[in-house]
């Protein structure tokens, strides 16, 4: 194989980790939802609506 090739797939498996770290945090983000769905108490409820929007705002910034 060329420089080349070997260069090009060196960056789609890059490419590949991002993806899947984000595909992880976006599990996270619906974990959380399921949470909040199920009841918790209030103060706590409000924190993780919190990490959500930040998690949502991580993950847009990655695209």
């Amino acid at each position: 194989m060329s420089r080349f090739h070997l260069i090009k797939i060196a960056l789609l498996i890059v490419i590949l980790a991002e993806e899947i770290r984000n595909a992880r945090n976006y599990k996270k983000v619906i974990v959380k939802l399921s949470e909040i769905k199920k009841g918790i108490d209030t103060p706590q409820k409000i924190n993780t609506l919190r990490e959500i929007r930040k998690n949502q705002i991580d993950f847009l910034k990655t695209l």
